[in-house]
């Protein structure tokens, strides 16, 4: 099966071919890789090697596999902590500047535009 996927991979880089993409460095890594596709597909495996079973409760790699585990867990939490912080700041940031400007045009929500204008009008007729 992942040979499908492999050869559907290197039949993806004609598609760049076929819009007139030609990237030599990609062209060059597709060569080298698709000889390893091939050997890799068309190979004899050897036998299988039968491996004992695991100790799971005195086995000291089991162990230590168990504690990476647990620390790559504790990582990927603190990322989703630490994205989630990170995306709701502003929204926490903001909601101060929001209602302080609310408070500040509060007194221009409920006019009309006639009377501001005529507002602004005494305003600049008072200066000048």
């Amino acid at each position: 099966m992942a040979g499908c996927w492999a050869a559907l991979g290197f039949a993806s880089f004609f598609l760049f071919l076929g819009f007139g993409y030609f990237d030599p460095f990609h062209a060059f890594v597709t060569v080298v890789l698709l000889q390893l596709l091939l050997l890799g597909v068309h190979s004899r495996l050897g036998p299988t090697a039968s491996l004992p079973p695991p100790d799971l409760h005195n086995d000291a790699r089991w162990l230590c596999a168990l504690w990476g585990q647990l620390l790559c867990i504790a990582q990927a939490s603190a990322f989703v902590v630490a994205g989630l912080f990170w995306h709701l700041t502003p929204a926490f940031a903001g909601l101060p500047i929001f209602l302080t400007g609310l408070a500040l045009s509060q007194p221009y929500l409920c006019r009309s535009t006639p009377a501001l204008a005529a507002e602004w009008e005494e305003r600049l007729a008072s200066r000048g």
